[in-house]
């Protein structure tokens, strides 16, 4: 397929810059030859080619929820939600012995800094260039709006992620091996500055995958969480909720609305649906269809991810010991209905379980809920073919048993229907009831209880859940649950947790302190409440048991983008090797 010119202008640049910046590519730090750079005059100063560089920061965003081993797993599995569940070793489990500077397991954490710090130089070279540009005042300014939510987007992961990053205010031409760490709280005041300017001048409406001014003020909203702008936070989601086109899709519609098996919820996640002219709640997505220029060429790989390896020899024997379930589809609709999973996000008890107050909400019933007691041993060698799955003959519960938000494991395979794994889809990566619980906790921190209820309960009736009927249930804790109820593979849940643990010590909190934030913060007390997994120190057949320590609330700078930037220092985050060499790190101008 041939690409269009500005795409190939987009190749170019981002090939030829990418990236200078040292926080990138470890194997260009070492050479000792500088490195060699493509920057033509004329590079990114129309308004066609820095609309195609709009379109190249897009598309940074779809590895978060599409493709193998997707970013937003490793949010799930470095929260309460779920824990890595794949039996091989590097998987990661402990994160005391596993979690270091130059070690990752098989989770994204590395690839969050590098693929964040490339995703900033792209952004960059927009907000750099449209300055440049003949332009007019209205395009200019369009074109360097969208440039601050993409970097902003990004900036609002590091700082959740990584605590003190370094903060890069343009774009990167020549080489550079004098970075410094800047304080997270400056890096987010900046941050709300450019968003505020940003939601004057991005569009009311977007093109599919484009960035509308709603989706500024949801980002606008988190960022003024993070902030403790709370007044802020309410302004710019009431902004979305009350004045942009979106709103909660509360009847049926879409492509499955007459089958009454199904209900809203189905709705909302039916592929053909998420990104259709009828849907009015999804506010910024990624796309990815079969054969689309751009798209992933594997697919969403959802079912491989997401799902039990319930189908694998010596993992759900019959109750005579032998093998109960394959993974050929031939003859055998289970293994296309459900996917032949590896088990790499295994759910906590809290989500499975724990969270589901209302017996028949939406999300937690079939058919958008699946239990393991619902699939069969699909075997026709064994003497129980056709009879529903014992746990008590399952192998390795952790890794080929768990329930399933149905609903979003599930994606039609488009190409390997013998092993299905998970076929193309749009996503949401903001979505109007998140906005809603997003302005929930900003009247919670306000003590505004009332409003906090009537937002969250926004989310509750349309899924068909009990409404909470007094103001005093509103806690942090249950507005988390919300969220986990709601927006399961949609939130950056670790991100989010972390925020909220800082808001939690700079208002001193349960005795919490940004001082020792490092030793004693609301992320770890959570996750040893809430995931049983590290709270019981399981271990996993012989391989690893789950463990957490405090300060791995913030997860460790990599050793080479310390190491290289020889002109400089990026601190490393206290608990990991080499914090002791941290200097004070620097506020944004």
């Amino acid at each position: 397929m041939k690409m269009n010119t500005a795409s190939q202008q987009v190749r170019l640049l981002f090939t030829s810059v990418l990236l200078t910046l040292c926080l990138i590519s470890c194997d260009d730090w070492l050479k000792p030859e500088p490195l060699s750079f493509y920057s033509p005059e004329n590079t990114y100063i129309t308004k066609e080619g820095l609309e195609a560089a709009l379109i190249s920061c897009r598309a940074m965003i779809r590895p978060e929820f599409l493709g193998n081993n997707s970013y937003a797993c490793t949010e799930l599995m470095t929260s309460d939600i779920a824990v890595a569940g794949n039996i091989v070793a590097q998987t990661l489990k402990n994160f005391e012995i596993q979690l270091k500077p130059g070690a990752y397991g098989d989770s994204q954490i590395g690839t969050f800094w590098t693929k964040g710090f490339s995703a900033i130089q792209k952004a960059n070279t927009v907000i750099s260039r449209s300055q440049m540009a003949t332009l007019t005042d209205e395009d200019k300014n369009m074109i360097l709006a969208e440039g601050y939510f993409h970097r902003s987007y990004w900036y609002y992961k590091l700082v959740n992620q990584f605590g003190d990053v370094p903060f890069i205010d343009g774009e990167i031409t020549s080489p550079k091996l004098d970075f410094y760490s800047h304080t997270r709280s400056s890096i987010l005041k900046r941050l709300q500055k450019d968003m505020q300017f940003a939601v004057q001048y991005l569009p009311e409406t977007a093109p599919n995958g484009a960035v509308s001014k709603a989706a500024g003020n949801h980002l606008l909203t988190k960022i003024c969480l993070a902030c403790c702008d709370f007044d802020g936070a309410i302004a710019a989601a009431s902004s979305v909720i009350d004045q942009s086109k979106h709103k909660l899709m509360e009847n049926r519609f879409g492509v499955i609305a007459s089958d009454k098996q199904y209900n809203i919820i189905s709705d909302l996640f039916r592929r053909e649906n998420i990104n259709s002219a009828e849907n009015l709640e999804g506010i910024f997505l990624v796309e990815d269809k079969m054969l689309t220029e751009g798209g992933t060429s594997t697919g969403s790989y959802r079912m491989r991810d997401l799902v039990p390896c319930w189908w694998n020899a010596n993992t759900n024997n019959d109750p005579d010991g032998k093998r109960g379930t394959i993974d050929k589809a031939a003859g055998q609709p289970q293994i296309g209905l459900v996917g032949r999973g590896i088990g790499r996000v295994r759910t906590s008890n809290y989500f499975n379980y724990d969270i589901w107050d209302s017996k028949d909400d939406y999300r937690h019933t079939s058919p958008n809920w699946l239990n393991m007691e619902d699939l069969v041993y699909n075997n026709p060698a064994s003497a129980y073919y056709g009879q529903p799955l014992q746990k008590q003959y399952c192998v390795d519960t952790i890794y080929a048993w768990s329930p399933m938000q149905y609903y979003k494991t599930f994606v039609p395979e488009d190409n390997r229907p013998d092993t299905p794994q998970g076929g193309y889809t749009d996503w949401y990566v903001f979505r109007l009831a998140e906005t809603y619980l997003l302005r929930a906790e900003a009247y919670y921190w306000k003590g505004e209880l009332e409003a906090a209820m009537d937002d969250i309960n926004k989310i509750r009736k349309r899924a068909n859940a009990t409404e909470l009927t007094s103001s005093q249930q509103v806690t942090i804790e249950y507005i988390l649950d919300e969220r986990a109820r709601e927006l399961f593979f949609e939130e950056p849940r670790k991100t989010e947790l972390t925020r909220i643990s800082f808001i939690m010590a700079e208002k001193g909190i349960n005795g919490y302190s940004l001082e020792n934030i490092s030793e004693r913060n609301y992320y770890h007390d959570r996750m040893m409440k809430y995931n049983n997994f590290f709270r019981d120190k399981i271990n996993h057949n012989g391989i690893n048991t789950y463990t957490i320590k405090p300060y791995h609330i913030l997860w460790p700078i990599p050793e080479n983008a310390i190491a290289s930037n020889s002109r400089g220092r990026i601190n490393q985050n206290i608990g990991y090797p080499g914090a002791e060499d941290n200097v004070p790190a620097l506020d944004v101008e």
